[in-house]
Parts: structure tokens; C-alpha cells; sequence
């Protein structure tokens, strides 16, 4: 019953964007980021408007106005252009200074790790 459930609710979506996000937020490990201890000293504190943002992502929420970004592409509502632009280094310096701190942590171990 429940897995008949699940997917009439994934069919009702229009849309790949929301059907994705079902089917991400369905997977066991999915909300995890959620039960991080947020510590400045890890990396692991989230400031106000980057745990706004993940939790409207995570909901299908509206972000922001629609308007023009720098790179000249519309940035829906949806805020899903923040994503991948070019221009939102902010998130990916996170995501490499997380990447470098794991690779220093294994090195550390003794363990080998490219990045």
C-alpha cells in the first residue's frame, strides 16, 4: 500500500525537478545533513540563510524573486540556478574546503586520497 502511495504521489509531479526531489528525500540516508552537530571548529555550522536555503530546497519552496543573474541566465524561483552557476563560488569553496579537510584527515591516517 505504501509503495503504491509513493508512487501515485510521484506521478502526480509535472515536473523532473520535484520528481528528483521525491525520490531524493525517499532514500534512507537523505536527511542526515539535518542531524549534523553544528560546530564552527568542523565546518558543520550553518549560517542562517544557507540552512533557509537547503531546507526550502529540500521542500520545493520558493527561494527568491524571479530575476536575471550575473551570467545573464533567469534564475527561477526555484533557486535551482545557484546550483551549477558559475558565478555561486561561495558554495563550491565550501564544498572543496570540505573535500580538502576529509583528504587531510585520511592523509593524516596514513591513508592515500587524491583529490
Amino acid at each position: 500500500m505504501l509503495q503504491k502511495n509513493f508512487n501515485f504521489l510521484r506521478d502526480s509531479f509535472d515536473n523532473n525537478y520535484d520528481r528528483s526531489r521525491l525520490l531524493a528525500a525517499a532514500c534512507e540516508s537523505s536527511g542526515k545533513w539535518i542531524e549534523a552537530l553544528p560546530a564552527s571548529t568542523l565546518g558543520t555550522l550553518l549560517e542562517n540563510d544557507c540552512l533557509r536555503i537547503a531546507t526550502a530546497l529540500r521542500l520545493g519552496l520558493k527561494i527568491c524573486e524571479k530575476h536575471f543573474c550575473l551570467c545573464g541566465s533567469v534564475v527561477e524561483e526555484n533557486g535551482y540556478h545557484g546550483l551549477s552557476c558559475n558565478r555561486s563560488a561561495r558554495r563550491r569553496s565550501r564544498h572543496y574546503d570540505q573535500n580538502d579537510l576529509i583528504k587531510r584527515a585520511l592523509t593524516s591516517a596514513r591513508i592515500p586520497a587524491i583529490l
